[in-house]
Parts: structure tokens; C-alpha cells; sequence
């Protein structure tokens, strides 16, 4: 899918449900957890003011994928298809996170596919 689909959490959670595979282009900015979550309502802080309602993420701090693809040192050089200069060669990664949807409460473990140029000019 491409990055319109991919920036609805909504419905990769129903194809993830539907026991669907896909393969989604979301925005660098868009925000993963890097260790298992735990959901819950936030502890009230001081005497003032309202009890939390929202749960939200107890134990972790979601990081953008930008910055996930910058902290990778170990990359492999795959090949994706042939050219007309011969073969197109990228960088790849691959590694396992927890994706963020605010209206399922529960960690949404999944492949984070991460290529960019052998010059590191584009990253997809």
C-alpha cells in the first residue's frame, strides 16, 4: 500500500485482524515503540484536578521511525531487480516493533522494513 493507506492505523489493525499480510509505506515521522508496551491509565499527579481517563503507553517512549533507520548500524545489501545498468542494489533492515493504533489497547507487534540508496540519499 501506499503512504495514504499506510497513515490509517485503523486499518492496517483490521487487516492484521483479518489475518491479512501487508506491506504498508507510513511517514518517517510516524512514531514505534522499540520494547513491549504496557497500556494503562497514568497514575494522577498532585490533589488538583481531574483522574486520568485516557489510557495511554505506562513504560515506553515512542521514537520516529527516522530516528530508528539512524540508529541501525547493521544493514545488508540486497538485490531488488535488474536495470538497465545491471542490478539496482539497496540497503535493508529489518526488525521487530510494536506499532501504535490510540483505539486498540494492547502492543500491535510488527515487521518495521526500513531500504534506502547504497548513497543513503533516499530512505524508504
Amino acid at each position: 500500500m501506499d503512504g495514504f493507506y499506510g497513515e490509517h492505523p485503523w486499518l492496517l489493525t483490521r487487516l492484521e485482524n483479518m489475518d491479512i499480510v501487508y506491506i504498508a509505506d507510513i511517514r518517517s515521522t510516524e512514531r514505534v515503540i522499540l520494547e513491549k508496551t504496557e497500556y494503562g491509565l497514568p497514575l494522577k499527579r498532585g490533589i488538583r484536578g481531574r483522574k486520568p481517563t485516557r489510557v495511554k503507553i505506562l513504560n515506553s517512549i515512542p521514537i520516529a521511525v527516522e530516528e530508528v533507520s539512524k540508529s541501525l548500524t547493521r544493514w545488508k545489501k540486497i538485490r531488488i531487480r535488474t536495470s538497465a545498468d545491471g542490478f539496482l542494489e539497496i540497503k535493508f533492515a529489518a526488525i521487530r516493533v510494536w506499532r501504535i493504533d490510540k483505539d486498540v489497547l494492547h502492543p500491535l507487534l510488527v515487521w518495521l522494513l526500513i531500504r534506502k540508496e547504497l548513497d543513503d540519499s533516499d530512505i524508504k
